[in-house]
């Protein structure tokens, strides 16, 4: 859910985020005793309903360590002081800024002209405008806006958007009044984008995506000593780590040149495959090597992929074989475990074929027994990876998706529950939803218990991702 507002020069883009670029708003720790709550700042709750008070702005993603009280944050701000901003860039990035930044200073027409002048502009033009408004003051960055004919209303300087991974330390136990969070390590800080940031098991390496030129470049970061490497393959990004944390699954994009037939259709192809990243110790490797070819599906942006407690991997894709995809004469998805050792794959069973086009969704849970799906229309679903069925949790509705569904325990889903108008009344506020539990029978032939809302008293001012957008969502004469 990432909130892109472009801002200014028309040329030069300037991103303000909201409180989380995902979906993920809910993250429990292992032993379910606390949940990240990320809305416009990031906040502690626990299975009663009790919530901290704010923690710390600007946080996009939570992923907790097994100690259950240490937590990686992928965070974000907006800088806009060049002394703090000049050491994210290598030299010839500083120096292409300053020269940007004094031609958009001294100069004037229009945008046109300057990136006709000026076609490698775009990529400092954020780090440019920063170096104006540091060196020569806000009205210098206002006239430089009016040389340049740029409108008023898209003259707004937010800053270069900058992304950190940084190791905080949440304590407090179980009373959420004394929750306290104390920063920790900085692992990363960057002006490139940072996407499919992943936290290996054993809490040691953090695998993440930047994109350099429209291309990914998967990167693995040590968190004991900060040391980086980068996987030498082209354009790929992480999707999964091994149950031992020595190996990593990569989605290789298409080449443009790789195609696979299905339904009598040519589809360009994404590969899957594995990269050893550490020795048996689980200390880096010098070099990384990547295993080509494990298996091929059809384009996948963004692959979900979970490992499996036997070490299989979970995925979603259209139906294919190894280790090309197969002529088929559907369209559907299904659910596979991907045994890398043996380059098999096996299918898993789906009785409610209506769910096939959703299994791309799928949030796995703690034992690796049963997974949650989101439909189209956002109704949630509970699939059982071994017979096939399935049981509805929380029914379809038009205003959307608050949050992905996150397992507490492997029995007790907690997902968005939409509530009525009246049920809001009830409550005493504005929530469109709420954060509730629900324990999923052992026999998914027999109704779900009913879901345990959480979130009642939690500050709807604050809590911003359980309202629906107003006029998102407003209905029509014809839908009322």
């Amino acid at each position: 859910m990432k909130n892109s507002k472009i801002a200014l020069l028309g040329l030069f883009s300037i991103f303000s985020l909201s409180a989380c670029d995902s979906d993920q708003h809910i993250s429990w720790t292992p032993d379910g005793k606390r949940m990240a709550v990320l809305g416009s700042s990031l906040r502690i709750g626990d299975a009663n309903g009790a919530l901290s008070k704010s923690l710390m702005p600007g946080v996009d993603s939570c992923q907790w360590f097994a100690d259950g009280h240490h937590a990686l944050l992928k965070r974000h701000r907006s800088e806009k002081n060049w002394t703090a901003l000049a050491p994210l860039l290598t030299p010839s990035e500083r120096k292409q800024a300053i020269l940007v930044a004094e031609r958009l200073r001294t100069g004037h027409g229009t945008i046109k002209s300057f990136e006709k002048q000026n076609p490698d502009a775009d990529k400092s033009g954020g780090a440019a405008l920063v170096y104006i408004n540091t060196k020569y003051g806000a009205k210098a960055l206002s006239a430089t806006f009016r040389n340049w004919q740029i409108p008023l209303k898209d003259s707004i300087f937010s800053g270069e958007e900058i992304t950190t991974l940084q190791i905080v330390d949440v304590a407090g136990g179980d009373d959420l009044s004394n929750c306290k969070l104390t920063p920790g390590k900085v692992l990363l800080e960057s002006r490139k984008t940072v996407d499919s940031v992943i936290l290996s098991p054993d809490g040691k390496f953090v695998a993440f995506s930047k994109t350099i030129n429209s291309k990914h470049e998967t990167v693995i970061l040590s968190v004991n000593n900060g040391l980086v490497k980068t996987v030498n393959a082209r354009d790929v990004y992480p999707a999964a780590w091994s149950s031992d944390s020595r190996s990593l699954m990569l989605v290789e994009t298409p080449d443009r040149k790789t195609f696979l037939t299905l339904a009598n259709e040519s589809l360009p192809a994404s590969t899957l495959n594995k990269v050893t990243v550490a020795d048996t110790t689980g200390k880096l490797l010098p070099v990384f090597p990547v295993e080509k070819a494990i298996c091929s599906i059809p384009y996948a942006t963004n692959l979900r992929m979970a490992t499996l407690p036997d070490g299989k991997f979970l995925f979603a894709s259209l139906v294919l074989r190894l280790p090309t995809i197969d002529t088929n004469k559907t369209s559907q998805q299904s659910l596979f475990k991907l045994d890398v050792l043996t380059k098999t794959l096996e299918t898993i069973p789906l009785e409610n074929k209506s769910l096939a086009d959703c299994l791309g969704s799928f949030v796995l849970n703690q034992d690796g027994t049963r997974v949650a799906l989101v439909t189209s229309k956002k109704a949630i679903y509970v699939l059982d990876l071994q017979s096939g069925k399935s049981a509805l949790i929380e029914k379809a509705n038009e205003a959307g998706l608050a949050f992905q569904p996150n397992w507490r325990s492997a029995t007790e889903l907690c997902h968005p529950l939409y509530c009525s108008a009246s049920e809001k009344q009830s409550n005493g506020n504005d929530h469109d939803y709420a954060v509730a539990l629900t324990k999923v029978p052992s026999d998914l032939s027999t109704s779900p218990s009913d879901a345990v809302p959480l979130s009642a008293k939690w500050p709807a001012s604050e809590i911003d991702f359980l309202r629906v957008s107003k006029d998102k969502y407003l209905p029509t004469k014809k839908q009322k």
